[in-house]
């Protein structure tokens, strides 16, 4: 962080539009993500007015996002990019623990970097590479929206005879759920030293205990991720754990919901830059889950076909005069007249 506030008092060209120029005594607050925006766009770059947020991938270390980035040919985003990287390599896990909003980052950047031999052959190709940076631009999305809420199917129980126990994975990628556990511990204990956290740990229907729940939650699916990188059978209570995910996240969902209020999408769209030149603005969002399909381990020396969702995400340009609302954007899932998916992500959907 230090390395990045030296940056700010040195005198550099902005972009500032005359006709919407103005002073606020409270102003927005500084989030890292627009500072790397600012600095590999016009005029830090002259001419690229529009940035994607694999710039942000990329500015997180991300080769795989940076590549086809570079060759589009903007004299200076090579250079601009270099010193964003290095300011960003600079920081520690201190520094990006200063914030929830910052460890949120800090939690996603593993899934923008290459995988080495260490992981399986399948999270090391091309298309892995793609689902990996659709999954964290997805959570991207929902840290730049105003509230994150998801709609969980609830589950009946009843007398019938129970289903064949299925074997159930977590994707083996420790890295992200630990940090995620982390940016929930720095949540819970900053709320907790200015006394706005409610109940107790052991009662999940309390603040204090929504959060110690879902800490809990991604301890243990980090430790479960470790027990498959090094080729561990996965246990009957931990298979069971992986079973009710969805159930753990549905009381979650419950617990910090007003009733009548959960919306019956999940997708959300947020606006996340301006281009001035053309008042258009950027927007990032998600949509209906894709379906994923991975050949995992049957604990019994085959293999089997394991079957999951992932994030389905979108970016594209509006009008800043027509932001889309959710609810507009729910009606563009509905009709089924969505823009686009990003190129790097159709290429390997077969759009």
């Amino acid at each position: 962080m230090a390395e990045i506030g030296m940056t700010l008092p040195v005198l550099r060209p902005v972009g500032i539009d005359p006709q919407r120029a103005s002073v606020r005594t409270m102003g927005s607050r500084f989030v890292i993500d627009s500072w790397i925006y600012d600095q590999v766009s016009d005029p830090a770059v002259p001419g690229r007015t529009r940035v994607t947020p694999l710039d942000l991938a990329a500015a997180l270390g991300g080769d795989w996002a940076y590549a086809p980035l570079a060759e589009v040919g903007f004299a200076g985003y090579p250079e601009a990019m270099a010193v964003v990287r290095s300011a960003i390599t600079a920081r520690t896990a201190h520094d990006w623990g200063q914030t929830a909003y910052d460890a949120w980052l800090y939690a996603l950047q593993p899934m923008w970097l290459a995988h080495d031999e260490a992981f399986p052959p399948f999270m090391r190709g091309d298309a892995w590479t793609a689902k990996a940076h659709q999954a964290g631009l997805g959570s991207y999305a929902e840290l730049k929206h105003d509230t994150i809420l998801y709609a969980k199917q609830g589950m009946a129980e009843g007398d019938m005879e129970p289903p064949p126990v299925l074997r159930h994975w977590v994707e083996p990628d420790p890295t992200p759920l630990l940090r995620i556990a982390g940016t929930a511990r720095l949540l819970r204990d900053g709320l907790n030293q200015l006394d706005l956290l409610q109940g107790t740990s052991n009662d999940p229907s309390t603040t204090l205990g929504i959060l110690d729940t879902f800490i809990t939650i991604a301890d243990r699916l980090a430790h479960i991720a470790r027990q498959e990188l090094t080729g561990d059978p996965i246990g009957a209570e931990d298979n069971e754990f992986l079973g009710q995910i969805g159930g753990w996240f549905t009381e979650i969902l419950y617990a910090t919901s007003v009733e009548g209020t959960i919306d019956d999408h999940g997708a959300i769209v947020a606006d996340i830059f301006l281009d001035a030149l053309t008042d258009t603005v950027l927007e990032v969002g998600t949509g209906d889950f894709n379906t994923i399909y991975v050949i995992v381990p049957d604990g019994a020396g085959g293999f089997e076909i394991a079957t999951g969702g992932v994030y389905a995400y979108y970016e594209f340009w509006q009008p800043r005069t027509d932001r889309l609302t959710d609810e507009a954007w729910w009606l563009l899932i509905e009709s089924e007249t969505l823009p686009d998916r990003p190129w790097w992500v159709g290429e390997y959907l077969g759009l």
